[in-house]
């Protein structure tokens, strides 16, 4: 059966602190699914004291809870009210949803999985190499998981399918900004979820609300996501502008291949190169306004946070920019807002008493979101940049190593850490934008996510720069929830030795993934990989319109590492990673199929429909030349 809901939360006057024992939704055509309220005071367990098919009312001392249910077509929308006498006040430390399925059928935990795949930096860094078979999907169900969805992390919504990787169960809270608890486990025959909403400062006032919404429609499970994600939008009343054109240009990196040791006559060689392979923007990545050789990370030490540039490495950046933007070129500059270092000039004058402290008083790197300066210190300093460099935007980065929790004994706003650090984020976007209208912020998971993403115009995958298959894995799950935004790649870089077919695979992934981005030393580079990459940047220029903005669906023998298509107005582009696929539907008949082998087959069977009439098949070698027959 194929059902929504949305459970709607409103909580009124209370200021009774205990939990209660939970309350059940006792409607027929939702999931089996328990509320649990901590509520400041004493309430006891709830007493069901009436019920209808579409109405529920409960008391627990003198708090009384209603339930109304709302259907329409596919939706349930189960509105929840909670009231107590009008001279006191709700208190709430903590809510959850308890939600019990049936483990027939089920397969796996696709959702959430970004921060799993994100956090496979740490396996590199041990083992100086990418794990073999990574998974599109989290877990098993066989198997439980826990998932930290703080708002710089993570979404507060759980997808779990089959073994086709079709949704069987979706679930998710709507409320942004709320700090989360994702949980999974197997339960004898069942597979319980539970989802626990918690921030640093209690949910109280007169109308506290929340939603959640399920979704067991049998369809892609990306489509699911985006439904949830759209929802999530309209339920907080978001919308965003669209996202400067300029944006889709193909973006180069400073940082995989220089590092933080780069300089202005190095910035301005590589972009004179970027310009002649069809390149349209320039990151200027960590490197530039702090000390070379980690100063970024350097707290007692560092410099960073007063964005100048170094003057024995940048003599004059905004010449430097003024001669990157007469190429034709964008310009673009990493930074940290929320990192700040002890002997920077901002620090020594102005913000050292608005730096977070952890629970034992110890003071961090991070600049509190809840501090009632830094939202407006975020804003002056972006205009600043803006103004001074003549700068097209800001790469956002470290924004996910801000805790949920300061001990400062500083002022701090009434909002908690969630509400008061997306405020942060948009306070330096629009700092940018009150100097350049088209200015454009980018940014990483996890920071970026379904919670963020209103201060941000671009969202990329987290570090994984050598591995192609692990950035097109994490790219497929940043369009579900960024529909609204553009997405690029994490910037790729391939060995100098790397042959000919090895970085047509990256080059491909790469124009599927999103904007392309890269990192690779073209100054040194074999003139194979220049002539390469100047090819699949010409190819992404024609076929931009498929590739941003058609129609991307997955398919194939593999769930867990899945082939992609995407279909637009009269092609469609297909991405074949797994030589045992033998079918791929494109829902509609184009002129033109432009197939994608990443397989590790030189030759490959698929059955392509719908096709209308005859067609002409040409083959093509890695650098777009023809091949002959295929």
């Amino acid at each position: 059966m194929d059902w929504i809901a949305v459970l709607v939360i409103v909580m009124t006057a209370l200021a009774v602190h205990a939990m209660a024992a939970p309350a059940r939704a006792p409607f027929l055509g939702i999931p089996e699914t328990y509320l649990t309220f901590d509520i400041e005071g004493n309430p006891g367990d709830w007493v069901l004291m009436s019920s209808s098919e579409s109405a529920a009312h409960y008391v627990s001392g003198d708090v009384s809870l209603g339930l109304k249910l709302e259907r329409a077509g596919k939706q349930i929308v189960l509105h929840v009210q909670l009231k107590a006498p009008v001279d006191r006040k709700v208190a709430v430390k903590s809510y959850a949803a308890r939600i019990v399925l049936p483990r027939e059928e089920l397969a796996a935990v696709m959702v959430p999985n970004q921060h799993k795949i994100a956090r496979l930096l740490d396996y590199w860094g041990e083992h100086h190499k990418w794990p073999d078979n990574v998974s599109l999907y989290r877990n098993l169900v066989t198997e439980g998981f826990k998932q930290a969805a703080p708002t710089n992390a993570e979404a507060p919504f759980i997808l779990l399918t089959d073994n086709r990787g079709l949704n069987k169960v979706a679930v998710g809270w709507l409320a942004a900004e709320r700090g989360t608890t994702l949980e999974g486990s197997p339960e004898g025959d069942n597979y319980v979820l539970t989802l626990e909403r918690r921030e640093d400062v209690p949910f109280d006032g007169q109308n506290f609300k929340d939603a959640l919404i399920f979704d067991t429609s049998e369809r892609a499970w990306m489509d699911v996501e985006e439904e949830y994600a759209r929802a999530f939008d309209r339920y907080n009343r978001r919308s965003h502008d669209p996202v400067p054109k300029w944006a889709t240009e193909p973006v180069y990196c400073t940082w995989y291949c220089y590092g933080d040791k780069i300089d202005q006559e190095g910035v301005l060689k590589i972009a004179e190169k970027c310009k002649e392979l069809g390149f349209g923007t320039i990151l200027i990545d960590a490197g530039w306004d702090c000390h070379p050789n980690g100063g970024y990370i350097d707290f007692e030490n560092g410099i960073l946070g007063d964005y100048i540039a170094r003057p024995d490495r940048f003599p004059d950046m905004p010449g430097l920019v003024k001669r990157i933007h007469e190429m034709g070129l964008r310009v673009m500059l990493w930074c940290a807002p929320f990192w700040e270092g002890k002997k920077s000039q901002a620090y020594q004058e102005k913000t050292s008493s608005w730096h977070m402290r952890d629970a034992e008083g110890n003071e961090l790197h991070e600049l509190c979101p809840r501090h009632p300066e830094v939202r407006k210190h975020f804003f002056e300093r972006a205009a600043w940049i803006a103004k001074t460099y003549d700068i097209d935007g800001m790469w956002i980065d470290a924004a996910d190593a801000v805790r949920g929790i300061c001990y400062a004994n500083h002022p701090h706003v009434d909002e908690a850490m969630g509400p008061a650090f997306v405020e942060c984020l948009r306070a330096f976007r629009d700092g940018l934008r009150s100097v350049k209208s088209d200015a454009i912020t980018e940014a990483r998971v996890m920071h970026a996510n379904l919670n963020t993403k209103v201060a941000l115009d671009v969202v990329q995958p987290s570090d994984a720069p050598q591995s192609y298959e692990v950035l097109r894995l994490a790219g497929i799950h940043l369009r579900p929830w960024a529909y609204n935004l553009l997405v690029k790649n994490d910037p790729m870089i391939w060995g100098k030795n790397a042959d000919a077919t090895t970085v047509g695979k990256f080059l491909a992934t790469m124009v599927c993934n999103g904007v392309p981005a890269l990192s690779v030393d073209f100054l040194t580079a074999p003139q194979e990989h220049c002539e390469l990459t100047k090819a699949w940047l010409q190819f992404y220029r024609e076929h931009k319109d498929t590739l941003l903005n058609g129609k991307f669906s997955l398919f194939g023998a593999d769930f867990g590492s899945p082939d992609m298509s995407i279909v637009g107005r009269d092609e469609a582009v297909v991405y074949l990673k797994n030589s045992s696929t033998e079918k791929v539907s494109l829902g509609k008949t184009v002129k033109r199929v432009i197939l994608l082998n990443c397989t590790s087959a030189d030759q490959v069977k698929l059955d392509i429909a719908p096709l209308s009439g005859k067609m002409k098949a040409v083959a093509y070698k890695p650098n777009w030349t023809q091949a002959g027959e295929p």
